[in-house]
C-alpha cells in the first residue's frame, strides 16, 4: 500500500504556525535583553569606594559586569555602585576580612576559595570540587564555611550530593566534610551513606554552628560542634538557616505545597520561645538569607521572563512585613556594618 500523502494545506499551516511561534519566541526575548540592557545601563557606576556601612554583592545585570563583586552604600542601596575586578559565584564580607567562591571551569568542575582583605583585594586561595552553592564567615572571622555541590544543581533535585568544610583562615586548615562528623539524630547515633549537610550559619562560639543535614528524605537543623566533630540535631524540615546578629532568631526556607507544585518559603525562629512564623515574601526563595539588622533579611530572588541569570536582592522584615527591591541586578548580599 502506499503511504498517505500528508495533507499540503495543513503541511503549510503547521510551518507558517511554527515560523510565527520561532518569531515570536525571538522577539519576546530581544524584548527581554533589551529591557534587561536598558535597567542595567541606568545603574550609575561610581570610582570611590564606600568606606562605611555597605553592602557587597554579585552583579547580575545583563552586561558584561555580571559576576563582579560590587559594592554601595547601605544608606543609597540602588545609587551609584563600585565595581572591582574581582569575580565571584557566592561572597560573604566583614569589616576585615571577605571570602569569594568561584567556579572554575573545566572537567570535572571545580571551584576556588579566595580569602580577601578589607580593601576586597585577594590573598591566599583554596582548591576545591563540585559547583559553589554557600559561604558564610564567622562573627570573629576566623572560620569560613564552603558548600559546594558534588552532583546536581539545586537542592530541590532528587539526587544532589552536597561536600561542605569549614576552613580556619588562621592555620589554614580544614575540618574535611562534615558529613564526616559524627551525627546524631533524636539523641541517637545515625550511620548514613547518604548524608549531605549544607547552609552553615555560625553562632557567637565560632565553633558552634547551625546547618541543614538530609539522609534517608529527611531534613534537619542541625547544630554543630568543630572540637567534638559532631551534629545534633534541633528539629525538623529546616533547610539554608540564617542566625541574627543578636543569635536570638533563626530565618531558614521550609517546603510548603502550593497549588501547582511545592515552593520554599521563609520563616523565622524564635530559639528563646520556639514560636515560628511565616516572612511576608511568598515567592519561591532558594537561598540563604543575609541578615540586614535584627529586624531585616536580604535574599536573592530571579527576575521573571525568559532569560535565567538575572536577579535581585530584596529585602523582608522578619514581623512579616512587606517585602520590598534594595539592590536590582545583584545577587549574593553581603552586609558590612
Amino acid at each position: 500500500m502506499t503511504p498517505a500523502r500528508p495533507n499540503a494545506r495543513l503541511v503549510g499551516f503547521v510551518a507558517v504556525t511554527l515560523a510565527a511561534a520561532t518569531v515570536a519566541t525571538g522577539y519576546t526575548v530581544r524584548a527581554a535583553q533589551d529591557d534587561r540592557a536598558d535597567t542595567a545601563a541606568a545603574l550609575a557606576v561610581r570610582s570611590e569606594m564606600p568606606t562605611g556601612p555597605r553592602i557587597v554583592f554579585i552583579d547580575a545585570s545583563f552586561t558584561p559586569a555580571a559576576g563582579r563583586v560590587a559594592v554601595v552604600p547601605l544608606d543609597d542601596p540602588q545609587g551609584p555602585r563600585a565595581l572591582t575586578d574581582l569575580r565571584c559565584d557566592r561572597i560573604d564580607v566583614s569589616r576585615r576580612v571577605g571570602v569569594c567562591l568561584s567556579t572554575r571551569r573545566g572537567l570535572p568542575m571545580s571551584n576556588r576559595t579566595v580569602v580577601l582583605d578589607s580593601r576586597l583585594r585577594a590573598g591566599r586561595a583554596y582548591a576545591g570540587t563540585g559547583r559553589p552553592s554557600r559561604t558564610r564567615l564567622s562573627r570573629d572571622d576566623r572560620y569560613v564555611a564552603t558548600t559546594t555541590f558534588s552532583t546536581g544543581h539545586s537542592y530541590g533535585d532528587t539526587n544532589y550530593s552536597t561536600l561542605t568544610a569549614i576552613r580556619d583562615l588562621r592555620s589554614g586548615r580544614s575540618t574535611g566534610s562534615l558529613e564526616d562528623f559524627s551525627m546524631y539524630r533524636d539523641g541517637q547515633r545515625l550511620r548514613a551513606q547518604d548524608l549531605n549537610v549544607w547552609g552553615v550559619t555560625f553562632t557567637a562560639d565560632p565553633r558552634v554552628f547551625f546547618a541543614s543535614a538530609a539522609s534517608g528524605g529527611r531534613v534537619d537543623l542541625v547544630r554543630g560542634d568543630i572540637t567534638r566533630r559532631e551534629l545534633r540535631t534541633v528539629r525538623r524540615d529546616v533547610e539554608c538557616p540564617s542566625l541574627s546578629p543578636d543569635g536570638r532568631r533563626l530565618v531558614y526556607k521550609v517546603q510548603v505545597d502550593e497549588s501547582e507544585a511545592p515552593i520554599w518559603r521563609l520563616q523565622v525562629l524564635d530559639l528563646t520561645t520556639g514560636r515560628e512564623r511565616f516572612l511576608g515574601e511568598r515567592r519561591n526563595i532558594d537561598d540563604q538569607v543575609q541578615w540586614l539588622d535584627d529586624q531585616h533579611v536580604l535574599y536573592e530572588v530571579p527576575q521573571d521572563g525568559v532569560l535565567t541569570g538575572d536577579s535581585d536582592v530584596w529585602v523582608a522584615p522578619v514581623d512579616g512585613g512587606r517585602p520590598k527591591l534594595i539592590v536590582p541586578l545583584a545577587k549574593s548580599p553581603a552586609v558590612v556594618r
